[in-house]
């Protein structure tokens, strides 16, 4: 089972790579969501934990959704676009 940290590094790393790909810099992302810039960066490049109110909210912004997948009998997260925007 992978660590705790190992799952929010990864959960940072796609929403950097989706918000790069919209080509929207940490800083206008922050500002959208009026927060500062270093929580957006601590989250994509160490991982850290930030409550799954304040995740939805970034990936809302970028038109995506978080949800659960059950694979094999163990929950899986995964990103994906939200197409009811």
């Amino acid at each position: 089972m992978a660590k705790r940290t190992d799952y929010y590094k990864q959960l940072g790393e796609q929403v950097a790579k989706i918000r790069k790909g919209a080509k929207i810099p940490q800083k206008k992302m922050a500002e959208m969501l009026d927060i500062h810039p270093a929580l957006i960066s601590k989250f994509e490049n160490l991982g850290e934990k930030l409550p799954a109110e304040r995740i939805d909210e970034m990936l809302a912004v970028l038109g995506y959704e978080l949800g659960l997948v059950e694979k094999k009998n163990l929950q899986t997260t995964y990103v994906s676009p939200n197409w009811r925007h």
